[in-house]
């Protein structure tokens, strides 16, 4: 997918994760894509980057240069974006875990916001299910 532009979530939110990131991501290192979503004439992927020591790295979205161009002309401004559902990140909840992306017309910029978070004190099994 040639992709014009990656949003990135904050190193916080990343260094957040990775502290608390399943130790049966050791044997998952790589990069890891979740399912195309359309955006107009294009799509979005969320993707998750396990470290060498199974930590999660990174967790961002791509967007080609298709959707970029053409999703918000066709009125749409929001998409919710799967995770990969082969990589277990401890605080979330698989079956809800996705990055909402939302284009704010007034200020022209994408903005990312990660969906399926467990509420504090929730006990989740290894699958991020509670």
């Amino acid at each position: 997918m040639k992709t014009l532009g990656t949003l990135i979530l904050t190193a916080a939110l990343a260094a957040a994760l990775a502290s608390h990131a399943s130790s049966r991501n050791q044997e998952a290192v790589g990069l890891h894509w979740g399912a195309p979503t359309a955006l107009g004439a294009g799509a979005a992927r969320a993707w998750v980057a396990v470290d060498l020591d199974g930590t999660t790295g990174a967790i961002g979205v791509s967007i080609d240069e298709a959707a970029l161009r053409t999703w918000t002309a066709s009125g749409e401004t929001e998409a919710l974006v799967p995770l990969p559902q082969d990589v277990a990140i401890h605080g979330l909840a698989r079956e809800r875990a996705a990055l909402r992306v939302r284009y704010d017309r007034a200020g022209g910029r994408y903005l990312v916001a990660l969906e399926g978070l467990a509420p504090a004190g929730a006990t989740l099994d290894a699958t991020g299910a509670r």
